[in-house]
């Protein structure tokens, strides 16, 4: 009989592998952005971003490289871009799976914010006269629209700039010049010559067909009939508006200006450094039906809400020159 043993066989359904064997490999992890260029017009106003990550079943982190600028919260796949101030960050997102090395992919973020006045109103750069009386008020004004806040990202938020003659008494006013617009919830830029007036009512006119060209000159001029409360609108010396009020019957103004005006601090003032904007022959009116005559314009009489970004400069008695000084 021999002493050799029957080999024993393995142990069914154990599926063992070799202690030499080799580990598995990870699966490649991928992850992409479903937008790469992304912009945000509006403080406060977001943006989703969705991810798609390979193999499936991971999980996904989003974060910002400048969250002062535009901040980010993550929801499963996707992300929620906050824009906080003006500027460009990265949006990142990492995609973690099982079995692999985190994978990540990028975004760029452009924000733009459009800042009005705080507490209301507008920015100016202008010149003013204080005189009794007034019923006329006159200058040729050159032409510069320039840009309006985020014009180049789609913003709806509204934007304006304009330059104009105006005369005013207390809450009263009446105004012709040039302006170029955004109305509010719109992306439709428009140019055009206008003509206003707040009495004992408001009242507008919009000219988009007589806009004046860029780079030229024309007289704005506003004239007062007390007697009847009858403002009348001159272009070139050729009347094209009139408003008839009786909160401007048998009254006058009392202050005179040749103002350039923004909505937000990011709309472009008329005229740059090379180019300025000429405010010329600049005159007022203070009898019916006498002659106009020169402003008197001196350097305390000019005005700009903030010298770092608009100026303005005095060229003689009936004459000063503004611009933009950071134009977009």
């Amino acid at each position: 009989m021999s002493d050799d043993k029957a080999p024993t066989s393995p142990t069914a359904g154990s599926g063992a592998a070799p202690a030499n064997s080799p580990a598995k490999q990870c699966t490649t992890c991928t992850v992409t952005l479903n937008a790469k260029d992304i912009k945000i017009c509006g403080a406060n106003k977001t943006r989703d971003v969705k991810a798609t990550g390979t193999p499936g079943g991971g999980s996904y982190t989003f974060s910002s490289g400048d969250p002062d600028v535009a901040s980010v919260t993550g929801s499963d796949d996707t992300g929620t871009i906050k824009a906080k101030k003006q500027g460009t960050s990265t949006i990142k997102v990492t995609y973690n799976v099982a079995g692999c090395s985190p994978c990540t992919d990028t975004a760029v973020v452009k924000t733009c914010i459009c800042n009005p006045k705080s507490g209301g109103g507008r920015f100016y750069a202008y010149a003013q006269k204080s005189k009794a009386n007034l019923n006329g008020g006159k200058a040729k004004i050159k032409t510069h629209y320039g840009k309006l806040c985020c014009e180049d990202m789609g913003c709806t938020d509204l934007g304006k700039n304009n330059a104009y003659v105006n005369i005013s008494s207390g809450g009263k006013w009446a105004q012709t010049g040039y302006r170029r617009i955004r109305n509010d919830g719109s992306t439709t830029y428009t140019k055009m010559r206008y003509t206003e007036m707040n009495g004992a009512v408001y009242k507008r006119k919009d000219d988009t067909a007589g806009a004046p060209a860029e780079g030229t000159t024309h007289e704005y001029r506003i004239e007062l009939d007390t007697a009847t409360g009858t403002w009348d609108y001159l272009f070139d010396g050729t009347s094209w508006s009139t408003f008839v009020d009786n909160g401007w019957k048998d009254t006058s103004g009392s202050v005179v200006q040749w103002p350039g005006e923004l909505v937000n601090k990011e709309d472009d003032m008329m005229g740059t450094s090379a180019d300025k904007c000429n405010f010329t022959e600049c005159q007022y009116r203070t009898t019916a039906k006498a002659d106009f005559v020169d402003a008197g314009i001196t350097a305390t009489d000019l005005r700009t809400d903030d010298s770092s970004e608009w100026g303005i400069e005095l060229v003689s008695g009936t004459a000063f020159n503004i611009w933009d000084k950071n134009p977009n």
